[in-house]
């Protein structure tokens, strides 16, 4: 059996301060993959850097100081860890096996994905790509939020950048694309009832593109176990403030992509509503190898 957890941190120095870790260490995870960690890499934490139960440690901190950040904690060896979309990765083989401060820090290269929103590990029977989507709002009058046109046009760019990279690695072999896509799949996806006047995340172009990276081989692990046909199945990952929290009124935007020829191999996909303090909660994805 394989776990894997994807959470949206929303700051790591924060995260480590709010018991984050001992959160990772109850669901008893063999892959850690966390977005928005905010963090350079001369100011992570050292329960970060000491945290032996994952001693394979990879980060694409992006360029920008203190901003966005993707990383993966993994108890096995990844055969290679690619930085950016595919051609920005390092060599095969050449993933570390633990500097004395237990991450990555040598041998990285210069890459073009410079905002730090992706981040590949291949291991032997499947890639793992973590990635933290671009958000397209911007704020109107607080607390609603108004499509940035922008934003969109990259946004959309973006989406077929991670299209062309995922179908490259499944090529080779199955692929579970996990994180947070700052998108509402479906009506079921967000609170629509006390949303409606925000279009940002539930945007016809916004979901056109997560169903044409469905269509390129990908399945929702969520609806996957629960079920596909429940209409009425609101779950949330996502709040934008406590209170929404409490009262549920959010959307679903962290998923768990899975290759469609190893979706059988999946026997849970999770979301772990009960952890309080975080913008985003944590999900799991449970695998039969």
């Amino acid at each position: 059996m394989t776990k894997i957890i994807s959470w949206n941190i929303n700051g790591l120095k924060a995260w480590v301060k709010k018991d984050g870790i001992d959160n990772i260490h109850n669901e008893k995870c063999n892959i850690v993959c966390l977005q928005e960690f905010k963090c350079m890499r001369k100011r992570l934490p050292s329960v970060i850097i000491n945290w032996k139960t994952y001693q394979y440690k990879y980060y694409n901190f992006g360029n920008k100081k203190g901003q966005l950040g993707v990383c993966i904690f993994s108890q096995m060896k990844p055969l290679q860890v690619i930085y950016g979309f595919e051609g920005n990765g390092i060599p095969d083989g050449d993933a570390s096996d633990g500097c004395p401060d237990g991450d990555e820090s040598d041998g990285r290269p210069d890459v073009d994905e410079s905002d730090g929103r992706v981040i590949t590990a291949e291991f032997e029977r499947y890639y793992i790509v973590n990635v933290y989507a671009p958000y397209i709002g911007r704020v109107n009058r607080w607390p609603n939020f108004v499509i940035d046109d922008t934003k969109l046009q990259s946004r959309r760019e973006w989406n077929r950048n991670l299209v062309d990279h995922v179908k490259r690695l499944d090529q080779h072999k199955p692929v579970i694309i996990c994180g947070d896509f700052n998108v509402a799949h479906k009506d079921r996806d967000y609170a629509a009832d006390h949303l409606a006047d925000n279009p940002v995340g539930v945007s016809a172009e916004e979901r056109d593109d997560f169903e044409s990276l469905l269509d390129s081989g990908f399945t929702d692990s969520y609806r996957y176990i629960r079920g596909n046909d429940d209409e009425e199945d609101k779950c949330y990952t996502s709040w934008m403030y406590g209170i929404n929290m409490k009262n549920d009124i959010g959307w679903r935007l962290d998923y768990f992509l899975v290759s469609d020829r190893l979706i059988n191999c999946v026997s849970n996909s999770l979301i772990r509503k009960h952890v309080p303090g975080f913008d985003h909660c944590p999900i799991v994805l449970s695998l039969k190898i």
